[in-house]
């Protein structure tokens, strides 16, 4: 509502902000444990909304840990974001995966152009 009062309009974005789940995939720089997930280093990890959710070698393995791990039944819409170093035509491959995965979420894809996480991804 633009006609809103500020405070208003802040309290409502800011629980809009809230309810979105997040997930990243990035290269893991080093080997480690964290919440019983073993990482060995140069291998593709997940967060799902913020916490480490998967690691391994297969971005098709992981991808499906990572949208098994966030809370979509109730969500419509999945944007997303693709770094520096993954092509447009492997950004679409992986919204191909999400989209047969979960036919009724609408996936968009834009160059978040982000250096160091491969997918960055807002479920809304």
């Amino acid at each position: 509502n633009p006609d809103g009062e500020l405070a208003e309009m802040v309290a409502a974005m800011t629980a809009a902000a809230g309810e979105i789940a997040t997930g990243e995939i990035t290269t893991a720089v080093r080997s480690v444990t964290i919440d019983g997930v073993e990482v060995a280093e140069g291998n593709l990890i997940a967060l799902c909304d913020g916490r480490l959710c998967a690691s391994g070698p297969d971005l098709d393995g992981i991808l499906a840990t990572l949208l098994a791990g966030l809370d979509l039944e109730e969500r419509e819409l999945i944007t997303l974001y693709y770094g520096a170093a993954v092509t447009a035509a492997e950004a679409e491959t992986v919204a191909a995966q999400i989209t047969a995965q979960y036919p009724d979420i609408e996936v968009e894809v834009l160059a978040g152009g982000q250096a160091y996480y491969d997918f960055i991804l807002g479920a809304e």
